[in-house]
């Protein structure tokens, strides 16, 4: 099997791998920190070389564009995600496909070179060094907008911004209501986008589709008017010194809807290019020959430049912030197709589905499965390109890596092999050909057909209006039948990492405006993540029986009876599955999604399996409820789950410890409700029983996944404790 070796484990690290996993390649991805996201996981702490959003920074670009081809995101997710949300979106995609096992955290990539028989091989090798994050690696002091974290240091400041650029906007309007003054400086000025489109639609899902496209490549012209009277609409960018002489497509686009509202209220005031600097740092002269005479802080956010450290100049050069890549992805004089670049440009549109297509078209080419052009005509391409971006945008270093979303994504997609026929859909299935036609281009249409297609492809697109609407209407969902508020071709993977459980429920918290006791809650998680290994395991060798009593079953065939009659015998204690630190937080995980309410439970069997661990030489530990009934349930939970794709016997998970005897207590059903009957006679049934007494499908899916998991041991509950109990302890003897 071809190995891969993938430098990064941001968005494009996470894509690449997962398309790598696709085309039968075995990668490995490189990752400088001790976890996934790239730039969109916040770090207060500014670590130079280590780009990380704003505390407050929200996505420019809405969910359904955002989305993974063949992962949409939940329904009830915003539209425009904040970068929590997003984060959690790809530790789910993560998740879901299993990735992390290819990752090696805290690995920092230092060089890689051609092997000595590159030429007939063309492999490469790659040198890497462990990475330790230490608090003298934090930068002090704030000059550059990666810097910037939160405006707390800021209050009552004047402050001045250098540039107009995504980050400085949002820069400007969170800092227009810490600060005392903002001043925004700009040389050119700049075309408004908001995010909210006509009619309240996410403006992506309104301008991004195949007709407007159509219209821009060969009628820029008109494209321009069309854009400029429309931005116009909203606010006279003369009037509040924006207006650039510039037209709007002739420059990447600046989305916020704040903006204006931060200069309307004088908190944020605009400034021209800036001519000099007093000699002690503190006053600044503009361009127009206005001056402010004292200034605390100045943030610069002009732009990055691009940069290979770990690649020699003669495999990969840049400069004037300009790369010879083919397409943005292939270095055009290199002897074989085995090194690609993902994710290095700057779209008018969202970037995953174009690096998700890049990559795809990479491992194409790595397998040999597609030949690439002559060097010759690949080095008139990437002309063509320069040429074209020159004569468009205005002479900017940022200008350099700019693509328009749907031409460029059809294009690799008829590298790839995966651009859909849409005259044949229109023929054929006229509804879907409509919206290919007319409707926003998601990503989901690269999946319909060629390799690597998806087979609920089609779905995705017919209920990509739902998933926009899903969060505006605070639970009055069109469908119904949704019993949970998470998209309904989303399936859990079911053996979480310790990690991905500590992520998924830290993200949760952090993001939620109604959690209690946030702060002894993320010591739990920190102190179960400071028991992980790299891989996102646990870091004790969790991988053997420990003997241990576990009962399993529905409420009411009497397990807590039985497990605290086990208990009174001597050498043996009982272990809550629940333990206290956790506990107190049940009833609120237990009202949110299934994936965070079964995060929640995976939580409770790892701190248990710790404890399990420890602590087995000293007493034989009962307990009730542990791991089988987390996946019971989570499984049980699916409605288009089909059982005989489960494995039998359902194996336990590497990361937790193994009760040598796992009892599974079943029980009549009319006799078991007529116990719940009398428990129950003086308060409600809580929702899991509720459940269980009114759907049948689920109580039967449930009692067949719990006889699926490995070693159980079914035993009928009409018996009395003491008869059970004797049972039991003979089976554990004997185990």
């Amino acid at each position: 099997m071809r190995t891969v070796a993938v430098i990064g484990g941001g968005v494009s690290g996470l894509i690449s791998t997962k398309c790598c996993l696709d085309g039968d390649l075995l990668p490995t991805c490189y990752e400088m920190t001790k976890d996934i996201g790239g730039l969109w996981n916040y770090d207060e702490n500014a670590v130079d070389g280590k780009a990380s959003v704003m505390k407050s920074t929200e996505v420019n670009t809405s969910k359904e564009f955002m989305a993974f081809s063949d992962f949409p995101p939940p329904a009830d997710y915003p539209n425009y995600m904040h970068n929590s949300k997003l984060l959690s979106y790809f530790r789910m995609y993560a998740s879901k496909f299993d990735l992390l096992k290819c990752f090696r955290f805290r690995r920092r990539v230092t060089r890689i070179e051609p092997t000595d028989d590159y030429e007939q091989t063309g492999c490469w090798l790659i040198y890497s060094v462990d990475v330790n994050e230490t608090d003298e690696e934090k930068i002090r002091g704030k000059l550059h907008s990666w810097q910037y974290k939160t405006p707390h240091g800021f209050e009552d400041k004047t402050v001045l911004i250098v540039g107009i650029g995504s980050s400085a906007g949002d820069m400007a309007v969170e800092l227009g209501r810490a600060a005392k003054q903002v001043y925004l400086s700009t040389r050119r000025g700049t075309w408004v986008y908001n995010r909210v489109g006509p009619n309240g639609w996410p403006t992506d899902m309104y301008r991004t589709n195949l007709m407007l496209a159509t219209i821009q490549k060969y009628f820029p012209w008109l494209m321009n008017r069309l854009i400029e009277r429309e931005l116009s609409k909203k606010f006279n960018h003369e009037l509040y010194s924006l207006k650039p002489d510039h037209l709007p497509l002739q420059q990447h686009p600046f989305i916020n809807d704040d903006l204006p509202n931060r200069i309307l209220c004088g908190s944020v005031i605009i400034k021209p290019n800036i001519k000099e600097f007093s000699s002690d740092g503190h006053s600044v002269l503009f361009e127009d020959n206005t001056k402010i005479d004292h200034v605390d802080c100045v943030l610069m956010a002009t732009g990055f430049n691009i940069a290979f450290p770990y690649l020699n100049e003669s495999i990969l050069s840049v400069k004037d912030n300009k790369i010879q890549l083919y397409k943005f992805v292939w270095p055009s004089h290199l002897a074989h197709p085995t090194l690609a670049v993902m994710g290095l440009i700057q779209p008018w549109g969202a970037i995953n589905p174009m690096t998700e297509l890049q990559a795809r078209w990479a491992v194409r080419a790595f397998k040999r499965e597609l030949k690439l052009p002559s060097r010759l005509k690949m080095d008139e391409d990437i002309h063509q390109r320069f040429e074209k971006m020159s004569k468009r945008y205005v002479s900017s270093p940022r200008h350099t890596i700019q693509v328009d979303y749907i031409e460029y994504c059809n294009e690799l997609a008829n590298e790839v092999g995966c651009l859909p026929n849409i005259l044949s859909y229109l023929l054929n299935d006229f509804s879907l050909g409509w919206l290919l036609l007319c409707g926003p281009c998601t990503p989901y249409r690269y999946r319909l057909e060629g390799p690597s297609k998806w087979k609920d492809a089609r779905h995705a697109i017919l209920t990509q209006d739902k998933r926009v609407e899903c969060p505006l209407r605070h639970g009055k969902r069109q469908n119904q039948s949704m019993k949970y508020p998470i998209n309904p071709t989303f399936s859990m993977t079911m053996y979480q990492t310790p990690l991905e459980v500590v992520n998924t429920l830290r993200d949760h918290i952090v993001s939620s405006s109604t959690f209690c006791n946030r702060e002894e809650f993320l010591e739990t998680l920190e102190n179960v993540q400071n028991n992980l290994s790299n891989d996102g395991n646990t870091s004790i060798d969790n991988c053997h029986v420990i003997r241990c009593i576990n009962l399993e079953g529905f409420d009411g065939v009497g397990k807590t009876t039985l497990a605290n009659k086990l208990a009174q015998n001597p050498g043996f204690s009982l272990l809550p599955t629940l333990p206290d630190s956790i506990r107190p937080f049940r009833a609120y995980f237990d009202a949110q999604n299934e994936y965070v309410r079964r995060s929640y439970y995976s939580l409770c069997n790892i701190v248990a399996s710790h404890k399990l661990a420890s602590s087995s030489h000293t007493t034989v530990w009962v307990l009730d409820r542990y791991w089988p009934s987390t996946i019971a349930y989570q499984l049980a939970h699916q409605d288009n789950l089909d059982l005989a794709s489960i494995e039998n016997p359902l194996p336990w998970p590497n990361h937790l410890v193994r009760p040598s005897y796992v009892v599974y207590l079943y029980l009549n059903e009319d006799k078991r409700r007529g116990r719940i009957a009398q428990r129950h006679s003086q308060e409600p049934m809580d929702p899991e029983e509720q459940q269980l007494a009114s759907d049948n499908t689920f109580r039967e899916r449930l009692d067949a996944i719990y006889r699926r998991v490995e070693n159980i041991h079914s035993i009928d509950a009409d018996a009395t404790t003491d008869e059970m109990a004797e049972t039991i302890l003979q089976g554990f003897k004997n185990s």
